[in-house]
């Protein structure tokens, strides 16, 4: 027989989480190091010189800023689901699944290191949203003007937790982070070896792979 699993079930008591303040504390921290950096970045007149570098910051600090002064979820359907993995349930025979496996799957390591502690789950969402930003920021230097990086990066950051519709973390911010992280290492291939055309080809034929699988 398969037993419940050793966290709270109900939607009242696990929506919102309610972090631990030592968590909060590192993310307070990592927000007043930006603005401390952003300080430094207007008082040396970066916000002029070097507007790209200016607006990843201001993104990095807007994502920890939201982060800070919003409820944190938990995405309940993909945690059920690595549970019932875990415990020996199939995909699609012991319990219906619209997705492929692979992006729940994925994440199961992490929930047996850290013993299903779900209070994580929103600061690997905001670390997933900084990584991801960084691999945009990375690309844009690479093929874009110094306006384009800046508006590249500064729309990433406005829609980011739109997308995800709260302080959380799931498989599509997974997704997110390995298709920018491959579309850097192809452009920068790309770039260094002046074969654009194949490298969008392949960066396309990739990016579907890890979409299917995902």
């Amino acid at each position: 027989a398969v037993t419940s699993p050793s966290f709270k079930s109900t939607a009242e008591e696990s929506w919102p989480l309610k972090i631990p303040s030592i968590y909060i504390s590192c993310v307070i921290k990592l927000t007043v190091y930006y603005t401390k950096l952003i300080l430094n970045v207007i008082r040396m007149n970066l916000l002029y010189t070097n507007p790209p570098k200016t607006a990843f910051f201001l993104s990095c600090l807007f994502l920890l800023v939201i982060f800070l002064f919003n409820p944190h979820f938990i995405y309940t359907t993909g945690i059920v689901d690595q549970w019932f993995a875990v415990k020996g349930l199939i995909f699609y025979k012991d319990f219906s699944e619209f997705h492929l496996p692979f992006g729940y799957l994925s994440s199961i390591p992490i929930r047996l290191v850290t013993n299903w502690n779900f209070e994580l789950d929103p600061f690997l969402g905001v670390f997933m949203g900084i990584g991801t930003l960084i691999m945009l920021y990375k690309t844009g230097v690479k093929i874009l003007t110094p306006v384009g990086n800046s508006v590249y990066v500064l729309y990433f950051a406005l829609f980011f937790w739109f997308a995800a519709t709260g302080i959380i973390y799931y498989d599509e911010l997974l997704i997110g982070f390995l298709v920018s992280a491959l579309l850097y290492f192809i452009v920068n291939f790309a770039v260094s070896k002046s074969k654009t055309t194949s490298s969008l080809t392949l960066f396309l034929v990739l990016s579907l792979i890890v979409k299917l699988f995902f």
